[in-house]
């Protein structure tokens, strides 16, 4: 779609008219989102129309956090990290459902991967990690790379050689 951007959260965006047809993700945006963004808690990014007319079409919300690593050993691309490894946390990440099945989806990933890039630049990072909803998720995560977790399949991590190498792409 050549007439969206994406920005950082703000007051001006109409958080209420999103549904994503997941409640979670949906209260999120809704009641949470901002507070967590002015206060540095996460971050999240929204994909809107140009001329900022009706509502958020997609968003993804980014925080950093630490891996407990230690019951993963047996993974072969994390047993090469420190049992305590940093890494960038795909909070959450949605599309409005008239906007689903659009690539939006996709197109906000790779946003999002550009920015755990960004952050992997300045500060040590060892990929991106997210806690998909469902099976669903999983599925669409592991198509970009994304490895499950021994200990729990829907968590999910993606290292930062293999950032660099989709973002670069």
């Amino acid at each position: 779609m050549s007439n969206v951007k994406i920005e950082e959260l703000s007051k001006h965006h109409d958080r209420k008219g999103f549904d994503c047809e997941v409640e979670a993700l949906n209260h999120y945006l809704k009641t949470m989102a901002l507070q967590h963004h002015s206060r540095d808690i996460a971050k999240t990014h929204v994909l809107t129309f140009e001329d900022d007319s009706g509502p958020v079409i997609a968003y993804s919300t980014l925080n950093v956090c630490e891996l407990d690593l230690s019951a993963e050993k047996q993974t072969p691309l994390l047993k090469k990290l420190p049992i305590n490894a940093p890494a960038v946390r795909l909070c959450r990440l949605a599309v409005d459902k008239e906007h689903q099945g659009k690539g939006l989806g996709q197109y906000m990933l790779g946003f999002t991967l550009s920015k755990a890039l960004e952050v992997s630049q300045n500060v040590g990072c060892s990929g991106i990690v997210v806690d998909a909803k469902d099976e669903s998720a999983q599925t669409f995560y592991e198509q970009f790379g994304f490895i499950s977790f021994t200990s729990n399949p829907l968590r999910l991590f993606l290292p930062m050689r293999t950032i660099t190498a989709l973002v670069e792409k």
